[in-house]
């Protein structure tokens, strides 16, 4: 019978809605044992593990584990700030005249690291860390957001199909993955926004390159094509489930599951 290790930070809840929990519950049905661990406690005999520290930079302490889990995915996947995955930022002297995106240069609106280490009255803002502006030219960002490391200036360069904006999301484990087209009436498509998801075939060669780049085996990018140009929004190692038409989407993740068997397997 394997046995699976999902390490997560000594402060990630059990509980949290992550894919990868749904993921382990099929494993179980299929005579796994998935344990559910902090990644700095006593080490566990497995046979592979999964690195799934909700965090945008994994500190130090974690980077090391590859000593107690030889088998251990995403172990290299310690850095997914906007200043390390975009190719669209925008600098105060760029000759960039579009429209611009502001966003935070930490994963998610930099939501995880404030639950975990902020102070409890902070949470009070966390609406307004995702609500990323988006403004006609780069003219319009307001010279303080230059200046804080913590936020970045994106080129803003939506997919549109009609009135409508598209975000296309490849979900993989491994050789397998859920690959869709979303559509909002929201120039911010998230999963809130999403009215209609529809199947998506062949991935782009370029994401392929940026997951052997990144030696990342799990995890989920956000992207859109634009003028036949692949432009990459964002990476998550530890992504969580929408919140449109779950029970559709749970459907399909034994799919996404058989992935597992590329690594046990090998």
């Amino acid at each position: 019978m394997p046995r699976i290790a999902i390490l997560i930070h000594e402060r990630d809840p059990i509980d949290a809605n992550y894919v990868l929990y749904e993921l382990a519950k099929i494993w179980r049905q299929q005579a796994m044992d998935v344990l559910i661990l902090p990644a700095l406690a006593a080490p566990q005999q497995v046979d592979l593990a999964f690195l799934h520290v909700d965090l945008t930079f994994v500190p130090p302490e974690y980077q090391n584990l590859t000593a107690r889990y030889p088998k251990l995915l995403n172990a290299q996947v310690t850095d997914i700030s906007k200043r390390f995955i975009s190719r669209q930022l925008v600098h105060k002297t760029d000759a960039w005249d579009g429209p611009v995106i502001i966003k935070t240069n930490r994963n998610y609106g930099g939501i995880p690291e404030l639950i975990r280490f902020g102070r409890i009255e902070d949470r009070k803002y966390i609406p307004k860390l995702i609500d990323y502006p988006i403004l006609n030219s780069a003219r319009d960002v307001p010279d303080n957001v230059w200046n804080m490391p913590d936020w970045v200036v994106e080129q803003f360069l939506p997919e549109r199909s009609g009135e409508d904006y598209c975000l296309r999301t490849w979900l993989f484990l491994g050789d397998c993955h859920i690959h869709s087209l979303s559509y909002s009436r929201d120039p911010l498509v998230k999963s809130g926004t999403v009215y209609k998801r529809e199947p998506l075939g062949e991935v782009p060669a370029e994401l392929l390159a940026v997951k052997q780049q990144l030696n990342m085996a799990y995890g989920k990018f956000d992207y859109a094509c634009v003028d036949g140009r692949v432009v990459l929004y964002d990476v998550n190692k530890t992504p969580a489930l929408g919140n449109l038409n779950p029970e559709k989407f749970l459907q399909r993740l034994p799919a996404l599951a058989k992935g597992i068997d590329h690594y046990l397997l090998r």
